[in-house]
């Protein structure tokens, strides 16, 4: 029976990290050794739960602080296992995940990756719906969750995560390079991964903290290392870009990808600005901030968010940021929280007066 490793890298993660390695114990395939890696986790909590883990007789890897990839690479160099999976130390498994994914591995040498279905829990929870694989979806963004299970030696024949790239999105570029090197995906029909999604914290490793900048020059970067790939598969690649702006263009795709529990208020809100009064109002800071979204959806949501706040109708709130710079620079920094509750933009307002957003949109337009 051949062993399977799973490597958990950690960092501050010590208020859930038992749950994640009783799911991997509970595992039906009977040839599993679990490496937890810490990342230089400074929480005390953390540490201890690590030490006590140690002392359980689990195998732990005391590293400095160097992000997800170096963490992940490090515990593969050390699995002993034909199959790897990397676990979150905040994620689940079900127990029949790696029996089901080692059978297909076995069975198909052309298979580089097996993942399954997922859904979210704790702060958020629903189905993880995540896009049929393609190779042009696969190009245009990244549809395989970093949980699946793969040999080692494809892991070694790939050269592991990409340790330059601090700022996520590795595990997308770890797949590209399994599919250069012919390998192929295999999603098991199943609901076997549970994703969380925490309501009060996050840990250094969530995509979400990546600034626009810092996204920006990942994607070149993944752009130019599998230039190739890009070129090769170019037709199918427009193809899928096409396919994903119009499914977030759709008024019933908005709802789920706003996630907001008042989705239906995006859609009669939205049929009430005028939008190119609104492009007419932010003039370049539009239309760079619509180049990020790529989509006016966000835009939508940051409106959404200042209505909220200020109480006003749709089209007091058009006035009011046509009018006001300090409703422009609010709602400005609006447009990408769309994991940030109405709450939290609340604790802002009432310790940033109008006054001191002016100054700040001032300060930006000195910098740009």
């Amino acid at each position: 029976m051949e062993k399977v490793s799973i490597v958990i890298p950690c960092y501050n993660d010590g208020a859930y990290i038992r749950e994640t390695v009783t799911s991997a114990r509970k595992q039906t395939y009977p040839s599993v050794e679990i490496i937890i890696v810490n990342d230089g986790s400074e929480d005390m909590v953390t540490r201890e739960v690590l030490r006590q883990m140690e002392g359980e007789g689990l195998r732990v890897i005391w590293n400095e602080h160097r992000g997800v990839a170096h963490a992940r690479n490090t515990g593969m160099r050390c699995a002993t296992g034909k199959y790897i999976l990397p676990l979150d130390a905040d994620d689940l498994i079900e127990p029949e995940y790696l029996a089901e994914a080692v059978a297909v591995l076995a069975a198909k040498p052309d298979v580089g990756m097996v993942y399954c279905e997922a859904d979210s829990f704790d702060g958020r929870t629903g189905p993880w719906v995540l896009p049929e694989f393609t190779i042009g979806m696969m190009l245009a963004r990244n549809v395989i969750f970093n949980a699946a299970v793969f040999r080692k030696l494809h892991w070694e024949s790939v050269g592991g995560y990409d340790e330059t790239m601090k700022t996520a999105l590795e595990d997308w570029d770890f797949w590209l390079a399994f599919l250069e090197k012919g390998l192929h995906p295999f999603r098991l029909p199943k609901l076997l991964f549970h994703y969380r999604i925490r309501s009060t914290e996050h840990t250094s490793y969530s995509h979400r903290d990546v600034l626009l900048q810092d996204k920006l020059e990942v994607y070149q970067t993944i752009a130019v290392k599998h230039r190739e790939l890009y070129t090769n598969h170019l037709e199918e690649y427009v193809y899928a870009m096409r396919l994903i702006l119009e499914e977030y263009e759709r008024p019933d795709a908005k709802k789920t990808q706003l996630q907001l529990d008042a989705s239906d208020r995006w859609i009669r809100l939205s049929q009430q600005i005028d939008w190119e009064r609104v492009e007419a109002t932010f003039g370049d800071q539009f239309l760079f901030l619509r180049q990020w979204s790529q989509v006016p959806a966000r835009f939508a949501f940051g409106y959404i968010l200042i209505q909220e706040i200020t109480g006003y109708s749709a089209e007091e709130l058009v006035q009011s940021v046509r009018e006001n710079p300090y409703m422009q620079y609010l709602c400005a920094g609006s447009f990408g929280g769309g994991e940030l509750p109405v709450s939290t933009y609340l604790k802002i307002r009432e310790r940033l007066t109008p006054q001191v957003f002016q100054k700040m949109l001032a300060e930006c337009l000195r910098e740009e």
